[in-house]
């Protein structure tokens, strides 16, 4: 392992779950100009909502930007910026540095509305649980719930097509992309995808916690406010009300 590496277990897996620690127990007012929060937000989050994300560049971009050299933007996950844009959304968001495995910050009934997009399959399916909870207790009655996840199903087709042409000899490498891993180096523990969802699971989990009239939805539709600001990748969309 070289320098480069060492400094990143180091920050990731040293001081940033030393920081987080120390706030475990804070709560939060929910200013009233605010829409909603947004659960691993990374660097997509329109003004009037409040972002959650445990990654420690981005807070440290977020709170401290001037001491932080361009060079640290490059392998952010940029979603749909370019790095100077990337810079210029952690430098304004409103950001909230918190480890959500620790539950959210703030008051029951307190929040308007939740919103998370590809965060949910990084955890395992306990903690996604957890959070959803606590997402329900959160909420204010009649507020809403999006949830963005990589559909399970979409995942189980392209496995398959990949072994169909496979077995069939068309293409053999197809198939690497499932059984290989391409990475080298150091991964943080939020890195990889830990359970995947279908419509019925996740409407199942969503019921369970309280939450009802779940939706299926589509890209930048549904009836949570800022749908179409707050949706910047595709995948399975669920909308769900707390009674």
């Amino acid at each position: 392992m070289n320098t480069k590496e060492i400094l990143k277990v180091v920050a990731w897996d040293v001081v940033n779950p030393f920081i987080l620690s120390l706030k475990k127990k804070r709560k939060y007012d929910f200013p009233r100009n605010f829409n909603g929060l947004n659960l691993g937000c990374g660097v997509e989050n329109p003004p009037n909502w409040i972002g959650i994300d445990g990654g420690l560049t981005n807070y440290v971009l977020n709170k401290y930007p001037a001491l932080v050299p361009k060079s640290v933007a490059k392998g952010i996950n940029l979603a749909n910026s370019h790095e100077e844009e990337c810079m210029d959304k952690l430098k304004t968001m409103k950001l909230i540095h918190h480890e959500l495995n620790y539950g959210i910050p703030f008051f029951d009934n307190s929040v308007p509305n939740i919103y998370s997009s590809h965060f949910f399959e990084h955890l395992f399916k306990d903690q996604a649980i957890n959070l959803l909870k606590e997402c329900f207790r959160v909420t204010e009655p009649g507020g809403m719930i999006r949830i963005c996840v990589p559909n399970l199903e979409d995942e189980v087709n392209a496995i398959q097509e990949a072994v169909d042409k496979y077995k069939s000899g068309n293409n053999k490498h197809a198939i690497q992309h499932f059984v290989t891993i391409e990475h080298q180096g150091y991964l943080p523990a939020f890195s990889n995808h830990r359970c995947m969802y279908d419509l019925a699971e996740m409407t199942e989990l969503l019921e369970a916690v309280g939450y009802r009239d779940v939706a299926r939805c589509t890209y930048r539709s549904g009836n949570i406010v800022d749908v179409d600001k707050l949706d910047t990748r595709e995948g399975l969309m669920v909308e769900a009300v707390k009674p």
